[in-house]
């Protein structure tokens, strides 16, 4: 019978019986026949789940590198911009930069030396100047951020080649962005360095224009006294392990 040749519950024998290799019975055919369509049923309703992505379970976990890679500080990887929150009533300035006031420049050799062997002179060492963002600064990430503050606050506008001795805009093919590389932890780490200082007339003409003039002492003094502050904002990137189609988030 049909249950007979399905059954594989019954263990199977040395010597056939009656043309069978085991002592089949309509019974066990019965379980075993049941016990098969359970299967293929569970098999489908597990299946529905794992192709329709339903209920699903994620981990990550985190290791050390001993070479982290080349990250370039612009909008496709590090990207970033700073602005000034100021409380003073003369002021116009509330979210935004005021580039009369202060600058800001990039560096990346080691701070002290910046503060102290080169005694500030910019001309001997390669550096990034910043200047008022642009709408197109932020490429497609403009979605992410509020262009009308955005567009009053500093991003890196220029870069100045020490050998040449000249200062380049973005869009010239002699720019360079400045980059972070290999991690703190490798001997070839490369680090990026971010300045806030009183404003130098050497430099704001380059950012505003030659009309441009650095406001007094007195004025960034009550800047600061009135707790004005410096944010810096970047944008970070994060995997979503739940979403299959555009795992990558900013």
């Amino acid at each position: 019978m049909i249950f007979r040749s399905i059954d594989f519950l019954t263990p199977r024998i040395t010597l056939y019986q009656q043309g069978y290799s085991s002592h089949t019975s309509i019974c066990s055919g019965i379980i075993s026949l049941i016990t098969a369509i359970i299967i293929i049923l569970l098999g489908v309703y597990y299946s529905i789940d794992f192709i329709g992505k339903k209920k699903p379970s994620g981990f990550y976990f985190q290791r050390f590198v001993e070479n982290a890679g080349i990250y370039p500080i612009n909008s496709s990887s590090f990207f970033h911009y700073i602005g000034l929150e100021s409380n003073v009533t003369t002021s116009n300035i509330k979210v935004g930069f005021d580039f009369t006031s202060f600058r800001i420049i990039g560096i990346e050799t080691l701070l002290n030396t910046y503060l102290n062997e080169l005694n500030k002179n910019l001309t001997s060492i390669d550096h990034w100047l910043y200047g008022p963002c642009e709408r197109k600064d932020a490429n497609d990430l403009s979605n992410l951020i509020n262009i009308n503050s955005f567009t009053k606050c500093a991003c890196i506008k220029k870069y100045y080649n020490s050998l040449k001795n000249k200062y380049y805009d973005t869009d010239d093919p002699n720019f360079r962005w400045p980059r972070m590389a290999y991690g703190t932890f490798n001997s070839k780490n490369e680090f990026y360095n971010v300045i806030i200082e009183g404003c130098k007339q050497s430099t704001i003409n380059l950012i505003m224009g030659e009309n441009a003039s650095c406001k007094s002492d007195e004025y960034r003094s009550k800047l600061i006294s009135s707790g004005a502050g410096f944010f810096f904002n970047f944008f970070d990137s994060y995997i979503d392990v739940l979403d299959y189609k555009h795992p990558i988030h900013k």
